[in-house]
């Protein structure tokens, strides 16, 4: 079927993606957290797991039904929060570790107070047709995070319109990370 290629790749995608190259990615990571924000954040260091569930899922010109079965699908990952990304962590922390490969951007990232708010967007990849928009928002403490992911983009057939809600969670499990 040709929407289990594109429900794999956005489950991915669902937690934020992307870093940055050098001044850019640091001009980007200054404006989105400033100063005196950064340093109200207290994330841990170490091993984070985290779970992405697709909550749901409409593709313009496709039958609901065919998608009500990705509905509920779950995809796990892990990441590594050395001690300066914990100090000022960037939106690239709630990434699948296999896509911080520079195709996403931030367009703006708050994380203060035990809020979150970001809004990602991803360039077109396997599956998409065109750029896939993700807003994040939730709730964070030192050791887990949780919140809701909406993304909007062109992925199903013939380039039609998608959108997908998902859930995504995480928690900080060992102060260091398996080599």
């Amino acid at each position: 079927m040709l929407l289990r290629p594109i429900v794999l790749v956005s489950l991915v995608l669902l937690a934020g993606c992307g870093k940055e190259d050098g001044a850019k990615k640091a001009a980007q990571e200054s404006a989105a957290t400033p100063a005196a924000v950064a340093e109200t954040i207290k994330i841990k260091p170490g091993a984070w797991d985290a779970t992405t569930e697709l909550v749901s899922m409409e593709v313009d010109g496709v039958d609901p039904a065919m998608l009500k079965g990705n509905v509920g699908r779950k995809t796990e990952f892990k990441n590594c929060v050395t001690p300066e990304q914990a100090a000022r962590p960037a939106s690239d922390f709630f990434a699948h570790p296999d896509l911080k490969n520079g195709n996403c951007k931030s367009e703006s990232f708050d994380m203060a107070g035990g809020k979150l708010s970001a809004v990602i967007v991803c360039q077109s990849g396997e599956g998409q047709a065109g750029p896939m928009r993700m807003e994040l928002s939730g709730n964070y403490a030192p050791d887990s995070y949780d919140m809701t992911v909406t993304m909007n983009g062109k992925g199903g057939p013939n380039g039609a319109t998608m959108k997908m809600v998902a859930h995504s969670s995480g928690k900080h499990v060992a102060d260091t990370c398996a080599s």
